[in-house]
């Protein structure tokens, strides 16, 4: 089959899909701005995997949409984002 714009953009997946492995953290609109600016977020640990380790996170809008990949670091109640895919919040 022969490519195309059109033909390749019928079969393009949500971002969200290749993430489904990870936890997720469903953000509100002004951590989704301070996490599109670089900037880290202290967050509630109840939210979080229990764990000692530094742990992927999956940060999502309401809308089911990939914010970013940020990293949890339980000993410091952080999370650091490391891959930020900034949309605008819906």
């Amino acid at each position: 089959e022969k490519l195309s714009l059109d033909s390749m953009t019928q079969h393009l997946q949500p971002a969200a899909l290749a993430v489904t492995h990870l936890p997720q953290y469903q953000c509100n609109e002004r951590e989704h701005l301070d996490l599109s600016q670089g900037r880290k977020l202290e967050c509630n640990p109840e939210r979080f995997p229990d764990t000692n380790q530094i742990t992927e996170i999956a940060v999502m809008t309401s809308a089911g949409t990939l914010v970013a990949i940020a990293e949890w670091d339980q000993s410091i109640h952080q999370l650091s984002p490391r891959q930020v895919y900034y949309q605008k919040f819906k």
